[in-house]
């Protein structure tokens, strides 16, 4: 039997909220999660020089949970992808460290922090990875895009693409299209995450389904 519990997406979304609750109640937006990372949780972030090129890992929580380590060219020149790569990572913290302070627990620790998370990881299924990798990319994607902000923020921007006299002849996918890229600055995600976050939401769905329908 796995380690990782399963966690509905309600669940999940509820573990993103009160964390926003506790870490950026105001709901100030973009997210400010490296600030968070490093002044509220009291978490390293280190650039990691080769990580992916080296060991195929975008990042990672260390094994005793202090640091976060980040591709170090990712951290310079990809900042969308740092920032998802840290609110995953925090996922992992807050719904998972019952597996994480675990595995602490049996690794030697005579390693790198690399090595020693890499030795975790061997402790690991392969099916408890992939949820857990599952779990925190969902919780990333409501850290980052809260659903009552983003709901509120595509109504309003969807109805003033609508208005614009240059869109007037477009064609509903590409104002789609175009609603998505200019939300994705506003969140600072990268727009495939604001697709996904849109498409995997049933009440953010709802709404996109409601522009299509005179297709």
């Amino acid at each position: 039997m796995g380690k990782c519990k399963y966690l509905t997406f309600d669940i999940i979304e509820s573990k993103a909220n009160e964390f926003l609750k506790k870490y950026n109640p105001a709901l100030k937006i973009p997210v400010p999660v490296e600030e968070i990372i490093e002044f509220d949780l009291k978490l390293d972030i280190f650039p990691a020089p080769f990580l992916y090129k080296d060991h195929g890992i975008s990042s990672f929580l260390t094994i005793d949970r202090k640091e976060i380590w980040v591709d170090q060219l990712q951290f310079e020149q990809y900042e969308q992808k740092y920032r998802f790569s840290l609110a995953h990572e925090t996922g992992h913290l807050i719904l998972h460290n019952y597996i994480i302070k675990e595995g602490y627990a049996i690794i030697s620790k005579t390693g790198s922090s690399v090595s020693n998370y890499l030795e975790w990881l061997n402790t690991l299924t392969g099916l408890d990875i992939e949820q857990m990798d599952f779990q925190a990319n969902r919780f990333a994607s409501y850290l980052l895009m809260p659903n009552p902000l983003l709901k509120n923020l595509f109504l309003k921007m969807y109805d003033s693409l609508i208005s614009d006299p240059n869109f007037k002849d477009i064609e509903r996918p590409f104002l789609l299209e175009a609603l998505v890229e200019e939300l994705s600055k506003v969140f600072n995600v990268s727009p495939k995450s604001l697709s996904l976050r849109i498409l995997n939401d049933p009440a953010l769905n709802s709404i996109l389904n409601k522009t299509l329908k005179n297709e």
